[in-house]
């Protein structure tokens, strides 16, 4: 018998059974929702626990309140399940959206699980919801194992990424780690001369947007590693680290960087910054096949020789049909995570 109740520990104590899980992510992690919180997103944190007492499942649900008392609850990443790998879980998620169902009538949930997809898994899931009517990420992604050498990374690369990285190499780029005001600025300005250039204004990233992220998550939980070429920014990213594993969330490359191809040395570069942390798995943060627009992206990050995953993906349930479809154009409306 599995109990869900509401999370009323202290947030080390949710990151810290968090961890336990096979399928933790960052945006399950506390901070993830409290800062999610500052963009009107109230966070809403359940627990599971057997007979024993011992913890079996994790949920953060985002709820973003529209009119009427309607509702989206978005939960990024989640649930987490994989507490017992031989665990049958549709009755303990058909549990929770009971509850929630019963505590939040006018809410459409949509889950999104990280966990990589198995056909068992998603027949758990299937029995519990439903596969979404609008769906908003594309379910796959590419992993990069950071606990093989670096000779093994850099064979695992395709010969044409290998020869992007070693002509970049002769631009002599300067590489700097860190998450001080300046890194962000200067992340800012690559990515504005990017967007500038590309005519891509839907993509602009805000300054006071990635100060409070680093407020919020912490410098610990947080990579930017930027490139510079005569002391001029060129190339840089950032990425979101918990535990073990890290996202790349953030990429942007100028003009000046894409003539000498900076982007590819910057990966390497940004692998073995993770290593040293302690990083294990590198989650390029998803690709998009199908997507005309995304091959370019997809060829770029796919070239680096990681695993191509399928992620569980998207779940939903609503109380209604009537209420699933009317929210689901909602949740459309708000775009991707």
């Amino acid at each position: 018998m599995v109990n869900w109740s509401n999370f009323n520990q202290s947030p080390s104590d949710w990151d810290s059974f968090l961890l336990q899980a096979r399928d933790y992510n960052v945006f399950q992690s506390y901070a993830w929702g409290e800062y999610k919180k500052k963009f009107c997103w109230t966070p809403l944190r359940f627990i599971a626990t057997n007979k024993a007492q011992g913890v079996v499942g994790m949920v953060q649900i985002l709820v973003k309140k529209l009119p009427f008392g309607f509702g989206i609850g978005w939960a990024p990443g989640g649930p987490i399940l994989r507490f017992n790998a031989s665990m049958e879980f549709s009755s303990v998620v058909s549990m929770l959206l009971k509850r929630l169902h019963e505590q939040y009538p006018r809410l459409l949930i949509r889950f999104h699980s990280h966990e990589q997809h198995d056909c068992l898994s998603a027949y758990e899931f299937r029995r519990a919801c439903k596969r979404p009517l609008l769906k908003i990420n594309s379910g796959f992604t590419v992993l990069i194992n950071l606990k093989d050498s670096n000779a093994d990374l850099q064979r695992a690369m395709t010969a044409k990424h290998r020869y992007y990285v070693k002509k970049a190499k002769l631009s002599r780029i300067d590489w700097v780690s860190g998450v001080t005001d300046e890194s962000i600025s200067d992340l800012i300005d690559v990515h504005r001369q990017m967007v500038l250039s590309k005519a891509i204004p839907s993509t602009s990233v805000n300054h006071q947007s990635l100060v409070l992220l680093r407020e919020v998550l912490g410098d610990e939980n947080i990579t930017i590693l930027t490139g510079f070429i005569m002391g001029r920014p060129v190339t840089s990213c950032l990425t979101y680290d918990f535990g073990r594993r890290s996202i790349y969330m953030i990429a942007a490359t100028n003009d000046s960087g894409r003539k000498v191809n900076a982007a590819y040395a910057m990966i390497p570069e940004l692998l073995l910054h993770l290593k040293k942390k302690g990083i294990e798995v590198f989650d390029f943060g998803g690709i998009d096949p199908g997507n005309l627009s995304a091959e370019g992206v997809d060829h770029f990050k796919k070239g680096f020789g990681g695993a191509i995953v399928e992620h569980l993906g998207e779940w939903e349930s609503a109380n209604s049909e009537a209420l699933r479809t009317i929210l689901n154009v909602g949740l459309l409306k708000m775009g991707r995570q």
